[in-house]
């Protein structure tokens, strides 16, 4: 079994998403989308760090369209999947 940084960030983001439905699902999808494709749908969670976080946010002018990606880097911290908050 891979290791939970080994997982893709594109099967985490769906891996999330299955516990939502509806707009609030269809709503976390299109932000979270676009930040997998950003981020590179095939890289690891283990790449995933501050700095990256902080650069994709940069790309936004919207405070509002960060909020899933808090939410989504919530469930990974909560789920042990990374382990920076």
């Amino acid at each position: 079994m891979a290791e939970k940084s080994d997982l893709t960030i594109l099967r985490a983001v769906t891996q999330f998403l299955s516990q939502y439905a509806g707009d609030e699902k269809s709503q976390l999808q299109r932000e979270l989308t676009n930040f997998a494709r950003w981020f590179g749908r095939e890289r690891t969670l283990g790449d995933l760090g501050p700095s990256g976080v902080n650069d994709y946010a940069q790309t936004t002018s919207s405070p509002n369209r960060l909020e899933p990606l808090k939410t989504f880097l919530n469930y990974l911290h909560k789920q042990g999947m990374t382990t920076q908050s």
